[in-house]
């Protein structure tokens, strides 16, 4: 019984109240195949304790991780491509994608001295996640318009989504892309994001403000084509020593 007190009030207190943050992480190997999560933090709901009827903050995190083990279940057995795993006060959902299911493209462009990978991000998969959860009120998905893909080429529709989650206090919406190589570039129109090593970091809010897909490139030695090149160089100078010798 006090877990269903504890899911409706809590869920009141997301839809009034904002307090998560939600984190997408797309990570990409050199085929192009990723692996995205949908991170989602939870931890400042626990300044929320005494209105959720807990006598600590130490309380109402158990009872949390264990409401929230239960959902996972749950939606690993509806949905047998999610993985959902539950942390301290934080939920991860993980799904394999590639990019013939149309969220992103990813391209391969060889050159001397460098090999240049581009992503480019056009839809964030709320809906390959939403759907899973739908019917649970798990967390953030009992929000109005997060069980539906985001099209960052929608600027009309994604400006307004973006006035409405600028206006929940505390709300955090976050796409993070780790690539191969070094990042030498990661933009979403005249956005500029924020590039740590690999992985480049959006604020969503503030990208669908004037929305664009998110592109993000990277870099790194081309080391086949630059140990072909010096290979066909030294054949080229053994056979030019071979033919000056023999001209001798």
């Amino acid at each position: 019984m006090r877990r269903s007190i504890l899911a409706v009030l809590l869920f009141s207190i997301l839809l009034l109240g904002g307090c998560i943050s939600q984190t997408y992480h797309q990570k990409v190997d050199y085929e192009g195949k990723s692996v995205i999560s949908n991170i989602i933090d939870l931890s400042t709901i626990k300044g929320y304790y005494k209105q959720l009827g807990f006598d600590s903050e130490e309380q109402l995190a158990q009872n949390l991780t264990s409401f929230s083990n239960d959902a996972c279940a749950k939606i690993m057995k509806k949905d047998k491509t999610i993985e959902c795993s539950v942390g301290e006060l934080t939920i991860e959902l993980q799904r394999n994608f590639t990019s013939k299911e149309g969220y992103y493209t990813f391209s391969v462009i060889e050159g001397v001295p460098y090999k240049i990978y581009r992503l480019t991000v056009n839809k964030i998969p709320v809906d390959k996640f939403g759907k899973a959860a739908q019917g649970l009120k798990f967390l953030s998905y009992s929000e109005p318009g997060m069980t539906a893909t985001i099209d960052l080429k929608k600027k009309e529709d994604n400006a307004i989504s973006s006035q409405g989650f600028g206006a929940i206090p505390g709300f955090s919406f976050v796409y993070e892309a780790e690539v191969p190589g070094e990042i030498i570039s990661a933009t979403a129109g005249t956005y500029m994001a924020g590039v740590s090593g690999s992985t480049a970091t959006f604020d969503l809010v503030n990208v669908m403000e004037n929305s664009s897909p998110l592109v993000v490139e990277s870099r790194e030695l081309n080391v086949l084509l630059i140990a072909a090149g010096l290979g066909f160089a030294v054949l080229v100078g053994l056979a030019a020593m071979f033919f000056m010798m023999k001209k001798r």
